[in-house]
């Protein structure tokens, strides 16, 4: 059994998913793991926060591609880099090549997946890897990017990503890669693999846009990039901000329950969902029940 103290708490997309797919995982990444980073920590701790580190290279390059749109949009705001003359690829590209040598250097925030299963050699998962960008970025130059780059300097947004956001006492995470002002409103775009939190995502857009520039929650809306970078799709256009409220508190009061009077949290309260063990970072090291 793994003991170990809980940490400052808050609610994310990413914790109620592993929540409500594999406590274990849940309990590894968010407690297991901490302090991982330290070479005086136990040696189990450090291989559960190098886990935690690893990350599939298709989430990767999706990642990139996300660093670039914004580098390329919010640089526009200067008069001698207008986003219609920057292309996402080349910009993209540096980034990755930069996170990969740091990777195999052991010295980045996050390694692939790819890198350490031993089932391909760091050249091949290094082209596949340009591969995928390239090809994400061009989807995303010749359709979403078009209307992204005509939209006036004067009506950008910047905006923190991630973005810490405080309802009442409970602290959330939202991760928006773009925001404009668009005909009154506020547009929120999220790239993400992912639209299972989509009502979510859009009320916490509202709280974010409330706090940064005062607009009007029913004048706020959430979007986020199809999976091919072609078009764009609304999300929680209906959503009931009080009802996802209640869920949010729901999550956090659940998952609070599991943390002892003394502040602690043990791995036996944590069971495994072995249906999901064949795609996670830590199979190699869970103990399931």
């Amino acid at each position: 059994m793994i003991s170990t103290q809980s940490t400052d708490f808050f609610w994310s997309v990413r914790r109620r998913r592993y929540w409500r797919t594999c406590r274990r995982k849940y309990f590894l990444y968010y407690y297991a793991a901490r302090g991982g980073f330290d070479l005086a920590s136990p040696q189990p701790v450090r291989e559960f926060y190098a886990a935690k580190r690893l990350i599939p290279l298709a989430e990767f390059v999706r990642r990139i591609a996300n660093f670039a749109m914004r580098e390329s949009f919010y640089a526009a705001q200067d008069d001698e880099a207008p986003a219609e003359t920057l292309e996402l690829f080349p910009l993209a590209a540096r980034r990755a090549e930069w996170e990969f040598s740091r990777m195999l250097a052991n010295d980045n925030r996050v390694t692939l997946l790819e890198l350490v299963a031993g089932e391909e050699s760091a050249g091949n998962v290094h082209h596949r890897m340009l591969a995928l960008l390239d090809a994400l970025c061009g989807e995303i130059t010749r359709n979403a990017w078009s209307a992204l780059s005509n939209i006036p300097k004067c009506d950008r947004r910047p905006i923190e990503s991630p973005l810490e956001l405080a309802i009442a006492e409970l602290k959330c995470f939202l991760v928006p890669v773009l925001a404009v002002r668009r005909a009154g409103e506020i547009w929120l775009l999220e790239n993400t693999a992912s639209t299972d939190a989509g009502n979510e995502i859009a009320v916490l857009g509202k709280f974010a846009a409330a706090k940064l520039w005062g607009a009007p929650p029913q004048t706020v809306r959430s979007f986020v990039l199809a999976g091919d970078g072609a078009t764009f799709t609304e999300i929680g256009a209906d959503a009931d901000v009080s009802e996802v409220l209640r869920g949010i508190r729901r999550d956090v009061e659940e998952m609070s329950q599991l943390i002892h009077e003394n502040g602690t949290v043990d791995e036996d309260d944590f069971p495994a969902d072995a249906s999901h063990c064949a795609t996670c970072v830590f199979r190699f090291f869970c103990r399931q029940n």
